[in-house]
């Protein structure tokens, strides 16, 4: 960030750079710390873009110095950056909506219906508008958003692939603390006890319901306590498809679960690396996690060890903790804890769609803040792009520079199961050479063209 400032033009007032490492442009939320010299917390100010357009934000924790800024920004060029002015007005900032109480449990906004059970801090319902269906499994035992805490009589039932015996326990004293309005999501906060943290008021359970964009988020902070007896925790997402089959991102591609993988190998809990999809022939229900990996699908199945199983229904099933094994873990877990989810729902049933939103989510723009300049260069440009590659259903995993040449490592993969001819272009640097390389760096087959099948993976190097 440091060596890319200098290609950034400052202007006569503060400003952020927001950096898009994608491979596409996109609108997504920049989170970005501001000192309170540049953006004074009760002020009154604008963020806008290169065309004057106003940029919602949204504060988030506060220091006696600075403040974390959530600013949502439209259509980052690819690969790129653009440029965003802050302007200061000389008016104290008014105090934004809240209440500790709900005059009712329902909420809708652009895209959602939902119903919040306040006496579980869960969400009960939850309509999407587009597609004009639930999405929940009705009545269901656990309900979207569900803390659940699970103790077993015997840690050596599942060292010898048995099945123990479960208590498995919701939160209790769980009640709505406080809504808050915000630019670009309302929170409603839920706090409440459970016998897997310490202390009064241990689990908190926000749920940011998006103004900007068609998204919910499920924030959860833990005071976990220090045991040693078997226990882990999952939170329940029980979404309702019909005919539906669930997709989930794992190193390297996409799979269904159950059903793409080698015969034996794990179907009662999988790691996924962006995103698990519920899926039919016309809707899907995506969601993923920045910090938890494991997930259940189906049920609970923990001490299932059924061989050739598949998921039994299209509910979901986060597995934040356990320690149920023996090797090369802690005997406990405690501390305090942060995790969250991301959710969204669409008639777009591809695996490219379910993949760019998951990145988006998991991959933050990364910015930077400029005090400033003495005068601002009219000429120069607000926005711009690296690099452009093309088609779109390529997805870029990772990209490096290659020591001691003129060039970058790049690897592709195909996302949408149909054919893929890559073509890259620069308005920085004449791209003199296309090679396509393994995982070393070595050339292939002396091609400098490459083409990709259905789901495949390439590096290919540029040279300029």
């Amino acid at each position: 960030m440091g060596l890319l400032q200098s290609f950034v033009p400052k202007t006569d007032v503060p400003s952020v750079a927001v950096f898009n490492t994608l491979n596409w442009s996109y609108s997504g939320i920049a989170k970005v710390y501001i000192d309170h010299q540049l953006l004074p917390r009760d002020k009154v100010f604008e963020i806008t873009d290169a065309s004057g357009r106003s940029v919602p934000a949204q504060a988030g924790e506060s220091r006696s110095d600075g403040t974390y800024w959530y600013i949502y920004v439209r259509d980052v060029p690819a690969l790129g950056f653009a440029r965003y002015r802050i302007d200061v007005k000389d008016e104290p900032q008014p105090s934004g909506a809240s209440a500790r109480s709900l005059s009712g449990t329902h909420v809708e906004n652009e895209w959602y219906g939902l119903d919040f059970n306040l006496q579980r801090g869960t969400i009960s319902r939850l309509y999407d508008k587009d597609l004009q269906r639930q999405l929940l499994t009705e009545s269901a035992e656990w309900e979207l958003g569900e803390f659940i805490y699970e103790t077993i009589d015997d840690r050596g039932a599942l060292e010898r692939y048995t099945y123990p015996r479960f208590t498995r326990r919701h939160p209790e004293k769980m009640r709505f603390e406080a809504y808050e309005e915000g630019a670009i999501w309302d929170t409603y906060r839920f706090k409440g006890e459970t016998a897997a943290g310490i202390g009064h008021d241990n689990l908190t359970v926000e749920y940011h319901i998006y103004k900007v964009e068609k998204k919910i988020e499920v924030v959860y902070s833990l005071r976990k306590k220090t045991e040693t007896e078997p226990e882990a925790v999952y939170v329940s997402f029980p979404y309702q498809i019909e005919d539906g089959r669930i997709f989930l991102d794992v190193s390297g591609g996409n799979i269904e679960a159950g059903v793409d993988q080698i015969p034996g190998s794990s179907n009662d809990w999988y790691t996924v690396q962006n995103f698990a999809a519920a899926r039919s022939s016309d809707v899907q229900v995506v969601m993923g996690s920045p910090e938890i990996p494991l997930m259940q699908f189906g049920a609970i199945n923990t001490g299932r060890y059924q061989a050739g199983a598949v998921p039994q229904t299209t509910n979901m099933y986060s597995w934040p903790m356990n320690n149920y094994w023996t090797t090369n873990f802690n005997a406990d877990q405690t501390g305090g804890l942060q995790w969250s989810y991301f959710i969204t729902s669409s008639a777009d049933t591809t695996a490219g769609f379910a993949t760019r939103f998951a990145w988006e989510n998991r991959i933050p723009f990364l910015a930077r803040v400029f005090q400033a300049g003495d005068r601002e260069d009219k000429d120069a440009p607000s926005c711009g792009t690296f690099l452009t590659l093309r088609p779109d259903n390529l997805l870029l995993v990772n990209m490096a520079p290659v020591e001691g040449e003129r060039a970058v490592m790049l690897h592709l993969r195909e996302t949408d199961g149909r054919p893929a001819a890559f073509a890259v272009t620069s308005d920085e640097v004449k791209i003199r050479k296309v090679t396509v390389c393994d995982v070393t760096g070595r050339p292939v087959g002396g091609r400098d063209e490459a083409e990709f099948n259905p789901w495949e993976s390439k590096f290919i190097k540029l040279s300029w």
